[in-house]
């Protein structure tokens, strides 16, 4: 494999490179993410336990059926309300909705903010192309 120039590991970065776009923390997502992905299977798991326990008693077949349809007749939270993470967004389109803010705010000025958005998006450009 040949050696990659600065230049080329800059364009392959900016493409395939991401970065999380939701406006929370990214240190917070790793913790939210195992939340909303736990809540469902902890409900079904509640459910079931309350299901299973009002057919507690001695053993009879009705009391067994009836608890299984139950459980049964109600689908699972995890397929109903499944949290699903977005998709984080390429570096070069978060470099440029920061750099079209900053000319809007009046921090850069718009000419230079532009010079720079055309050097990340043809450098992007090179990259894709490989």
């Amino acid at each position: 494999m040949a050696r990659r120039s600065p230049q080329e590991k800059k364009a392959l970065s900016y493409a395939k490179d991401r970065r999380n776009d939701y406006g929370e923390n990214d240190k917070s997502s790793r913790k939210n993410i195992r939340r909303n992905k736990r809540h469902p299977n902890r409900a079904d798991r509640h459910r079931s336990h309350q299901v299973l326990a009002a057919a507690t008693g001695p053993a009879s077949a009705t009391a067994s059926e009836a608890a299984e349809t139950k459980l049964l007749a109600k689908k699972s939270m995890w397929l109903t309300k499944r949290w699903r993470k977005d998709r984080d967004a390429p570096l070069a389109d978060m470099l440029t909705c920061q750099l079209r803010r900053r000319a809007r705010l009046g921090i850069d000025a718009p000419s230079t903010v532009e010079a720079r958005i055309d050097r990340i998006r043809g450098a992007r450009d090179r990259a894709s192309w490989r």
